[in-house]
């Protein structure tokens, strides 16, 4: 684990059907419709809900802390798509930050069932292991996940968690508008420009390594400016990926990037660095001279 030292404890759960109690968490997987179709999709996710002042991590956690691992046990030919990762909270701790979750998070994972599925049922296992942090311990737990939907030809009906799986499809990010999101480097930093105007907004990046979580911003007329300082300046850096939030007059959104760092945008009005229009003038004056001497 990286970052500022913590007191780690370890905690096993057993296997079980329905929520699972580990130290400072509740663990559950869970299903947004109580049936599944051969040939169709089952939206299921392992819901974590945390004491007061304990938090569980994103998949990148930042200055310390590791994310919740997922490994499924699925009937022959079912298969488990990756996470669908909500918009994670920036989490001080000190001189550190550390990106996750507080109160209660379900991580969706989207399931699909073959067409020639000839069960009744569909029984779902996971092991799932993650971290729990408070301000100064962290402890590590496990637990053996089950869950069993029925089979039918009919059309799935919403669940008990429904609404929590309605709640995480709001928090979790979508793709960012064409021209929402600039980026372009200024020395150490790179300089993230959102064509919107924001009281608060935080880029977490996919990747630890990359940029400080320390990211002053500064608003104008119809943009905002988010200073990114590089972590590896040496290194070089082509592309941003991970999560823009925003809070403002429209609540809190989120965004997916992969943005490109151009080029600084040149100075002046008309779009052309006053070097390059020096350069232009001294050639042509060049060229008048030689003229003139020809005649």
């Amino acid at each position: 684990m990286r970052g500022p030292a913590f007191a780690i404890l370890l905690c096993a759960v057993a296997s079980a059907s329905g929520p699972v109690r580990g130290e400072h968490v509740e663990a559950e997987l869970v299903a947004e419709h109580d049936s599944v179709q051969p040939g169709g999709t089952a939206l299921l996710g392992v819901r974590f809900k945390l004491d007061p002042r304990w938090h569980v991590y994103w998949k990148n956690p930042g200055d310390a802390g590791l994310p919740p691992r997922i490994v499924w046990e699925l009937p022959e030919g079912v298969r488990a798509g990756p996470v669908e990762w909500p918009a994670p909270e920036r989490i001080p701790m000190g001189t550190f930050v550390n990106l996750g979750y507080s109160g209660e998070v379900l991580l969706p994972v989207e399931v699909r069932v073959p067409d020639g599925y000839e069960g009744d049922t569909l029984p779902v296992a996971a092991t799932v292991d993650w971290q729990v942090c408070d301000d100064s311990t962290c402890v590590l737990g496990d637990a053996r996940l089950e869950l069993t939907l029925s089979v039918r030809g009919d059309a799935p009906r919403p669940g008990t968690w429904k609404d929590l799986f309605a709640r995480t499809r709001e928090r979790t990010p979508g793709d960012a508008p064409e021209g929402l999101v600039t980026a372009a480097p200024d020395g150490d930093r790179v300089l993230l420009t959102v064509r919107s105007v924001a009281d608060r907004l935080f880029f977490f990046p996919e990747k630890d390594g990359v940029v400080l979580y320390d990211q002053p911003f500064s608003a104008k007329r119809d943009e905002t400016v988010l200073e990114l300082t590089r972590k590896n300046p040496n290194e070089p850096l082509d592309r941003l990926r991970g999560v823009l939030v925003l809070e403002g007059g429209r609540g809190r959104e989120s965004f997916t990037v992969d943005v490109a760092v151009g080029e600084p945008e040149p100075q002046g009005g008309f779009g052309v660095s006053v070097p390059l229009v020096l350069l232009a003038a001294g050639g042509a004056l060049l060229l008048l001279v030689l003229l003139s001497k020809r005649k």
